[in-house]
């Protein structure tokens, strides 16, 4: 092999095993801070958001208004 071939093969290996020791080390720093941690979903029931997208378009101060065959929900 060529001695750029081997300092390809040199950089590939280093890279490979930098991302699995990162990698490994951000889990072990996780479970450290709370081992019991885990993300919540936030979502609005339809009786807040209403049929018709109210809360929507009062948010985004827009005057859109769904087709009358258009079922949300």
């Amino acid at each position: 092999m060529k001695k750029r071939h081997i300092l390809l093969l040199l950089t590939i290996l280093t890279s490979v095993l930098a991302a699995v020791l990162v990698s490994s080390g951000q889990e072990d720093i996780r479970d450290r801070l709370d081992p019991y941690y885990t993300p919540e979903k936030w979502s609005l029931p339809d009786s807040v958001i209403g049929r018709d997208f109210s809360v929507f378009t009062t948010v985004i101060d827009t005057d859109f208004e769904p087709a009358p065959d258009a079922k949300f929900g």
